[in-house]
C-alpha cells in the first residue's frame, strides 16, 4: 500500500477518532501516535502508519471498511480474522555497508547506527 493512501487514511481516521475509541485516554494516546507518524516526511512514514493503523481492532475494523477490496496486499496488513492474535510488526534494519543487524517491534523506534562503521542504520530489503 503506498504511503500517501496512508496518510489519508490516518488523516480521516484522525478525523473521526470521538466515534471510533469511547475512552478518552486511549483515544488521546492513538491521536498522538497518529501525529507523529503523520509528522515524519514523506518516504519515512509508512511502517509507522501501517503499525498505528493496526494496532487496536477499532482502527483495523475502520480501516477495513474504506480499503480497495480489490489489494490483496492491504487485506492482509488489516483485515484479521475473529480471534487470531496479531504479532507485533518488526522491523529488520541493517547497516548499508557490512552484515550488521537487528530487528526492532516498533518502527517508530529510532534504529540508530551501526557500532563498526557509524552509518545509520536503513531498513531491509528482505
Amino acid at each position: 500500500m503506498q504511503e500517501e493512501v496512508l496518510r489519508e487514511l490516518a488523516t480521516s481516521l484522525r478525523g473521526e477518532l470521538e466515534q471510533i475509541i469511547g475512552d478518552e485516554d486511549e483515544r488521546m494516546a492513538l491521536a498522538a501516535e497518529l501525529d507523529a507518524a503523520l509528522a515524519l516526511p514523506a518516504g519515512e512514514a509508512g511502517l509507522k502508519l501501517i503499525a498505528t493503523l493496526r494496532a487496536r481492532p477499532q482502527t483495523r475494523e475502520w480501516v477495513a471498511t474504506r480499503i480497495d477490496a480489490g489489494e490483496p496486499e492491504t487485506w492482509r496488513m488489516f483485515a484479521v480474522p475473529p480471534g487470531v492474535i496479531i504479532a507485533p510488526l518488526r522491523v529488520h534494519v541493517v547497516c548499508p555497508r557490512c552484515d550488521y543487524d537487528r530487528f526492532f517491534v516498533s518502527p517508530g523506534e529510532d534504529f540508530g547506527r551501526c557500532p563498526r562503521h557509524g552509518l545509520r542504520l536503513v531498513p531491509a530489503e528482505d
